[in-house]
């Protein structure tokens, strides 16, 4: 048994925040305001205040160079952009150490909840907005979320921290059996590349190498003698990636989205570039006009104006902050890692993973995935063999 240990003011404040944010959007404001206010009301030394000036001009810098080149500039973007910046900098990776368990304790908590909810939902009784079907007869789990691929990005990563330290068994199995009922493709990928990468990190490459070439062996065995001529929802899932990536027009299906959110940054690049642009290309578009870029881009692509959100971390810092603003946001998800090369690696990979599956680059569920994110890595840097299964 490990002693009890008494939480200050400031990691009380984060793990209320941490805790709120598991709780879904509508209390989304709160939770970013408790994480913000337990990083500013803990001692810092003046070396992280230095660094988050020189951030924050860098990003002053890029919104100043938007509001000359552009009419539009959304002032409340910005500022949750630089506290987001500013809670990534100023957090301490002790304090995350220490609340970790208590946060997935509490989200194990949510999937009892999550199967009500989704009880309820299929009953179409549901009075709050969501995104979701039905499978196997009940629909999918949401718990307070919009949709189920938020709340499965919270299950994995939490999964992901369960499975590589010390937890109860219990624990554990709701966190898994929540992952599994959320139907979530982008969770299910989180976790599997997560558990890779672990196994990459800490095992040796050569026997991880063999237990994933087994995993893809199994999932192909899956998908050619069972899913592929099944109506299971998992095959329609599939079905579009492939059709995607053979040319066929499949709409605005999420596979769709998916794809084109990872070529939204490089595309925005390039055609800066070979326009002249070379200082939007470096300082992005600012805040309050990403959302209209992006527009365009699918209008005249695809032919669907509604579609406004990047849907990738990545690609929405690129857009939005250019490759200055990248690489600040790089450094703000890296630095807790020092200049060990393979420790930013693996924070750089887990960053690229999770921008594949999430959009949300600043705000609430941005710090919650990413804080999440770091709590993982923290455990998977310091595991020296003594971390017990």
């Amino acid at each position: 048994m490990m002693e009890q240990i008494s939480l200050n003011i400031s990691q009380k404040l984060l793990l209320a925040g941490m805790i709120l944010a598991c709780l879904g959007p509508y209390v989304g404001y709160f939770s970013f305001l408790c994480v913000a206010l337990s990083v500013f009301s803990c001692k810092v030394e003046p070396r992280e205040y230095m660094v988050l000036c020189i951030v924050s001009s860098i990003l002053i810098l890029c919104a100043v160079h938007s509001l000359f080149v552009y009419s539009n500039f959304d002032l409340l973007s910005f500022i949750v952009a630089l506290v987001t910046f500013s809670i990534l900098l100023l957090v301490s990776s002790s304090s995350l150490m220490l609340i970790s368990r208590k946060v997935i304790v509490v989200v194990s908590i949510t999937v009892p909840i999550a199967f009500v909810i989704a009880i309820i939902q299929t009953l179409g009784l549901y009075p709050l907005e969501f995104r979701g079907n039905e499978v196997l007869g009940l629909m999918r789990f949401t718990f307070l979320f919009a949709e189920p691929s938020h709340y499965s990005l919270v299950l994995a990563l939490c999964s992901l921290i369960a499975i590589i330290s010390p937890t109860h068994p219990l624990i554990r199995c709701l966190l898994f059996v929540g992952l599994i009922l959320t139907w979530s493709l982008s969770g299910f990928c989180i976790f599997i590349l997560g558990y890779i990468g672990y196994k990459f990190y800490t095992r040796g490459i050569l026997k991880s190498f063999f237990i994933s070439m087994l995993l893809c062996v199994v999932l192909l065995y899956l998908w050619f003698f069972w899913l592929q001529n099944s109506t299971f929802w998992l095959a329609s899932k599939i079905e579009s990636i492939i059709d995607l990536y053979s040319g066929n027009n499949i709409g605005a299906s999420s596979a769709m989205l998916r794809y084109n959110s990872i070529i939204l940054g490089p595309y925005f690049l390039i055609r800066n570039i070979s326009f002249g642009n070379e200082w939007v290309s470096l300082l992005g578009m600012g805040f309050g006009n990403v959302s209209e870029w992006v527009q365009n881009y699918y209008r005249l692509n695809y032919a669907l104006p509604e579609i406004t959100d990047a849907n990738n971390i990545i690609s929405n810092v690129l857009i939005s902050n250019g490759l200055v603003g990248l690489i600040c946001y790089f450094f703000a998800c890296t630095h807790y890692a020092g200049f060990n090369l393979n420790k930013v690696f693996i924070s750089i990979m887990m960053l690229v993973i999770l921008s594949l599956f999430s959009g949300y680059a600043f705000g609430s569920f941005a710090v919650l995935t990413l804080l999440l994110t770091r709590i993982y890595i923290l455990l998977v840097i310091n595991d020296d063999n003594s971390i017990k299964h």
